[in-house]
């Protein structure tokens, strides 16, 4: 047996351990990627992509920033243009209800009732009552002249007691133009108080229609807003409000009051003949929220007040019939004025045959 040799193939020397020891190394290295130039290249340009990640984000703030920065400022600039338009309104309302003749008088409700009169002499402060009065009707008196002056558009004016709803009423050739302009023809988003076009305040139609805004601060028609509350619609001072032409004073008496969709809402002025305006009455009276058993014949006219409301999505619309206070007392005067010259007739009769008979 050679031991010899078999002592130089089993023999290990440092050499071999250490080659055994690279070896595998180099293996584990290869496992790991260690060293692989490809995954290297990654590791260099990853934090070139983190530096891109971070500047896209710095981008993307300073957008917000800027486009959050002009939001601010196109709101801020509407509310102050909102603001203003508002307070210039309510200057022009202040200033027409300063400088106009406006006289105030009263009427018993049980005389409207009975078709009577005013004598148009009544006075709040002489008989003691005041627009919260549930047995008298709260009525105006305006001097047209003033406000035609002012602008020659002046058509009516309208007072709703215990609302802030006292204005001069206009109209022009189209229901655009008073949308966004005041009653001193200027530009202003709140609009005013308009009739229709169609309709003629000279000798009105079977459906006299007036429009207003109903704006968020409270003016124009917003007020109108009230009569959707049983508590305020029911009361007499609100059932019956004063509605003036430039030729007649009107107290006109609710008859129907609702809500309806804008696509919905279709008014019309005049209609083809009776039995079309009684529809009109009777779906009316259908349509309201509460029943105010209040007589309307094809005879009678019709008042008409309609807002928006949820966003012009909905219509705020109050119907009623107009009983003509002047013409009445005119009639009455006429009747004793007739009256007194039948009088003075018989005694020019009575002193004549006196003459005869000496």
């Amino acid at each position: 047996m050679d031991y010899k040799k078999n002592y130089s193939t089993e023999h290990v020397t440092v050499d071999d351990v250490i080659a055994q020891n690279n070896k595998r190394i180099s293996e584990h290295k290869k496992k790991q990627g260690i060293g692989n130039p490809s995954n290297s290249s990654r590791q260099k340009g990853s934090p070139k992509k983190s530096n891109k990640k971070k500047n896209k984000t710095g981008i993307g703030i300073i957008i917000f920033r800027i486009i959050s920065l002009v939001i601010i400022i196109v709101c801020t600039r509407v509310l102050l243009v909102w603001h203003n338009e508002n307070k210039s309104n309510n200057e022009v309302i202040s200033s027409l209800q300063d400088d106009t003749n406006i006289e105030r008088d009263s009427i018993d409700v049980d005389s409207i009732e009975e078709n009577s009169t005013t004598d148009g002499n009544n006075n709040d402060e002489e008989n003691g009552q005041d627009e919260n009065s549930e047995d008298s009707i709260q009525l105006v008196s305006t001097n047209f002249e003033d406000l035609l002056s002012k602008n020659s558009d002046t058509v009516g004016w309208i007072y709703i007691a215990n609302t802030n709803i006292n204005f001069p009423i206009v109209k022009t050739t189209n229901n655009n133009f008073y949308l966004k302009h005041n009653f001193k023809k200027e530009y202003n988003s709140a609009g005013w108080i308009f009739g229709d076009y169609r309709n003629n305040f000279d000798e009105l139609d079977q459906n006299t229609i007036v429009y207003g805004h109903n704006r968020r601060n409270g003016t124009m028609f917003s007020n109108l807003k009230k009569y959707l509350n049983s508590s305020f619609a029911k009361r007499n001072s609100a059932r019956y409000f004063s509605f003036n032409t430039v030729n007649q004073r009107y107290v006109a008496k609710v008859y129907s009051v609702y809500k309806m969709s804008s696509a919905k809402l279709i008014l019309s002025n005049n209609y083809e003949n009776d039995e079309e305006y009684e529809k009109f009455i009777n779906e009316a009276k259908a349509f309201s929220i509460y029943d105010y058993d209040t007589e309307v014949s094809t005879d009678d006219k019709t008042l008409t007040l309609c807002t928006c409301d949820d966003n012009t999505a909905f219509r705020i619309v109050i119907h009623a019939k107009l009983i003509p206070i002047d013409a009445q007392g005119n009639e009455h005067n006429n009747e004793q004025d007739n009256q007194e010259e039948n009088s003075q007739e018989d005694s020019q009769r009575n002193n004549a045959r006196n003459e005869d008979d000496e």
